[in-house]
């Protein structure tokens, strides 16, 4: 797990969160209008940027990184500290 990883976009941060809700790729993709393709790629992306391998994996980093209680997606009562989304 990379601790000096990249703070995810707006897009990825939805879906982190709806990952560890136990939602679908499918389920995520309708939720957030976008294609199924799109979503595992951004999968990937964070298992890339986290230098883990898997979903479960992906999670665990997510967890010890704190991200799904100190990240806000932009709207939220917080600020987003990470980049805009760029959809």
């Amino acid at each position: 797990m990379d601790a000096n990883a990249e703070i995810p976009t707006g897009r990825q941060i939805e879906v982190i969160r709806l990952l560890a809700d136990g939602s679908t790729d499918e389920t995520i993709a309708r939720r957030l209008d976008v294609s199924v393709r799109t979503v595992r790629r951004d999968i990937a992306d964070l298992t890339r940027q986290l230098d883990v391998q898997g979903r479960m994996a992906l999670g665990v980093a997510v967890e010890r990184l704190d991200w799904l209680t100190t990240l806000r997606k932009p709207g939220d009562d917080q600020p987003h500290t990470g980049p805009a989304a760029a959809d």
